[in-house]
């Protein structure tokens, strides 16, 4: 359904989807109130546009997809793996030498 938003004429796509919603759909989100926080309205882009500044139009076949506001959709899953890493051995070893050293008791007294 096209919404006719400040005179230009705008497509309102799911917010989450990124796909174009039905006059059924805007109606049942809009009674329950959730209709600015599950749908973007998009102007429509022209083939050769570029990704506005609100992210809309980064994608020509799904517009509403990396727009502002919306959520965060990861390629892979994400690899939260224990590893040890260059920065942790080295904090651990500078940790050991400030406990080893006389400047941990020192700073205690003061």
């Amino acid at each position: 359904m096209a919404v006719n938003f400040l005179l230009m004429e705008c497509v309102m796509y799911h917010r989450f989807f990124g796909e174009k919603l039905s006059e059924v759909e805007i109606k049942e989100l809009s009674s329950k109130n959730l209709l600015r926080s599950c749908a973007v309205d998009v102007k429509p882009c022209t083939p050769h546009e570029g990704s506005r500044v609100d992210g809309t139009c980064n994608n020509f076949r799904h517009p509403a997809r990396g727009s502002a506001q919306g959520p965060y959709l990861r390629m892979l899953k994400p690899d939260y793996a224990r590893s040890e890493s260059v920065y942790l051995r080295n904090l651990t070893e500078k940790t050991e030498m400030f406990q080893t050293s006389g400047a941990k008791r020192r700073w205690l007294r003061e």
